[in-house]
């Protein structure tokens, strides 16, 4: 068993999540032990009544083997975006349960950029609904399958449930923007909380997912309502679950693709479909987060306005 602490990273997606694992969690005295599978089929997939918590930490001491700080990092753990967060704080629960000692880090953005960003990130995942409807899917009623809730960008309430469980020392909740403006002060900030030095000679300039344009969004939105078989678009023609990206061109190649189209596009096609976007969720989001926020920034001592939060 690890003699320095567990950091449990949850996630919010889109927050600079691959890179955190790619780069500061690769060495500088932390290890991840516990793989992505493990995280997915061990700790989030298991229905409620299969999960066992001490069975979970059972087989997570076997594999831990040295003294670095290790590492459990999965944005899945604050709950699936593309589903309003459902399980979010049931996997609150099951981390407590297998880890009540662990540090846990939270990192949070802007909502406007954050629903943007995970607007662009479901149709490059398979996803073939336009802005409008995936922001406002059908009503709820006796059927219930989840899908997108503005609730799950409202942080304070998981913030708060976090505080309860772990105790406020124990948890890091940082924004995005910190990152964007001062990536060394990000870092050392979670460095700080498990007790490790400051990492050195971080790629900060590197981007670990480049995200595709707006307007190439919409070219493999069409797509998708093809090629696209998940769950998120089970109505796709085909009969294998297979992503837009991987039938245009094998695994990630029509990824890539895309990509290059979005380099061929000029930009004030992008600047103009970019801008149509945000208009839509400027207008549905509204102030609908304007008093959690500030209520948040209280508890975070950060002033999130001056880091263009609205």
């Amino acid at each position: 068993m690890a003699n320095k602490p567990i950091l449990v990273h949850i996630g919010y997606h889109k927050t600079a999540s691959s890179w955190l694992q790619a780069n500061l969690f690769e060495g500088h005295g932390f290890k991840k032990y516990f793989a992505q599978a493990d995280i997915r089929d061990r700790l989030i997939l298991p229905r409620s009544f299969d999960f066992d918590a001490a069975d979970l930490r059972a087989y997570y001491d076997s594999l831990v083997d040295g003294d670095e700080v290790s590492v459990i990092s999965n944005e899945r753990l604050c709950g699936n975006p593309h589903s309003g967060g459902y399980d979010s704080k049931e996997l609150a629960d099951r981390l407590y349960a297998s880890f009540p000692e662990a540090k846990v880090l939270i990192v949070v953005r802007e909502q406007l950029s954050a629903i943007l960003s995970t607007y662009i990130q479901y149709v490059r995942v398979g996803g073939p609904c336009s802005i409008e409807d995936y922001l406002e899917p059908p009503s709820r009623n006796q059927s219930v399958m989840p899908a997108f809730d503005f609730a799950h960008f409202d942080y304070l309430p998981l913030v708060k449930y976090y505080y309860e469980k772990f105790g406020r020392e124990q948890v890091l909740v940082l924004p995005f923007e910190l990152f964007k403006q001062d990536p060394a002060e990000f870092c050392s900030k979670i460095t700080d909380l498990v007790g490790l030095p400051q990492a050195q000679d971080l790629p900060y300039v590197q981007a670990a997912n480049k995200r595709i344009s707006s307007s190439s969004s919409i070219f493999l939105r069409q797509s998708n309502k093809l090629f696209a078989k998940t769950r998120l678009n089970p109505a796709a023609s085909g009969k294998k679950t297979v992503r837009t990206n991987k039938a245009l061109g094998g695994e990630g190649g029509g990824y890539n693709k895309i990509i290059a189209l979005d380099a061929l596009i000029p930009g004030f096609v992008h600047d103009f479909f970019d801008a149509r976007l945000k208009r839509i969720i400027v207008q549905k989001v509204g102030d609908r987060y304007q008093a959690s926020n500030q209520e948040l920034a209280g508890l975070l001592d950060y002033n999130l306005a001056s880091l263009d939060w609205k």
